[in-house]
This record gives C-alpha cells, structure tokens and sequence, in this order.
C-alpha cells in the first residue's frame, strides 16, 4: 500500500484536523438520493464550524473526476479556493506492462479507507455502505468514536434511519 500511495496521493500529506469526505455519485441515483459538491461542501462547512480543531484540508474520496476538478487547487472554482484537497489519483491501475486487475482494486479501496481513518472529522451519506464501513472502522479500529460524523442528508443523528 506505501508503493500504491507514493504513487497515486495527490495533495498534502494529511495532517491533525483533516476531514474525510467521501462522495459516490455514479450509478448511486436508483438506489438512494444523490447529493452535488456544492451540498457536500455546504455539510463539510457546517462540520468545520461546528468544531473549531478542523482544519481546511480534505481528504476527497471519489471515483468521479468531475468531484475531484470540484475541489482540486487546480481548478479556479470556490470550492478549490477554500479547501486544501488531497486524493488519490484515478487512472488505469496497470504499471510496467502489467495488469493487475482485481487485486489492484482491492489495494486501492485499502489505501483509500485506511487514509480517510486517518481524519478527525467525517463527511459522507449513511446511504452508501462504503461510507457506512469508513464510520464503523473509524470509530473501532482508529478509535475516533468521538470524532465528528455529519451525513449529506441528515441533519441530526437522531434522525438517521440505521435499518439497512
């Protein structure tokens, strides 16, 4: 995984106070509602205000490349001038002639949970199990149970619906 991420993260390294944000759009829409940047940016906002130790670096965790140019330094959007973003890069996960296929896969959604533990704060949707799996090991395996978790849709956690 050390190898993967020498050569995949983009961005800082992440430092205390980052924010994990995880956001899957796709195929996401038959399933569940879909939230846009601009609506998981609002709840990252909120989640910063709500606790002052929370920095302005993010760890973006996505497969759309739209959401990435969304909060990337390189783009000239607002979102890019408020957030100091750090990702995995998306490309074709063959090197040196070879293709890794699955294992490759597997080793990149590793390397992308074990870096979203890794923050202090947590943006995501209770509607997406990946994002279920993130708070779950966040809270057991990183010991960040305390750490603040805002969902895209709900607004309280009183009234998050946890019957999956």
């Amino acid at each position: 995984m050390q190898r993967r991420q020498a050569r995949r993260f983009r961005g800082s390294q992440l430092a205390p106070g980052c924010i994990s944000l995880y956001i899957r759009h796709g195929d996401k829409w038959d399933e569940s509602p879909v939230f846009s940047d601009a609506e998981y940016e609002a709840v990252t906002k909120r989640l910063r205000q709500t606790d002052p130790a929370l920095t302005n670096q993010l760890f973006l965790s996505t497969e759309d490349p739209v959401t990435i140019q969304y909060y990337s330094n390189t783009t000239n959007s607002s979102a890019a001038a408020s957030w100091r973003t750090s990702y995995t890069e998306l490309e074709n996960d063959s090197y040196d002639g070879i293709d890794y296929g699955l294992s490759a896969e597997v080793i990149k959604c590793l390397l992308n949970l074990d870096l979203a533990m890794q923050c202090d704060g947590y943006v995501a949707s209770v509607y997406s199990n990946w994002a279920r799996l993130i708070d779950e090991l966040r809270s057991t395996v990183r010991c960040k149970a305390n750490a603040l978790y805002f969902d895209a849709h709900y607004t309280s956690p009183a009234d998050v619906d946890f019957n999956w």
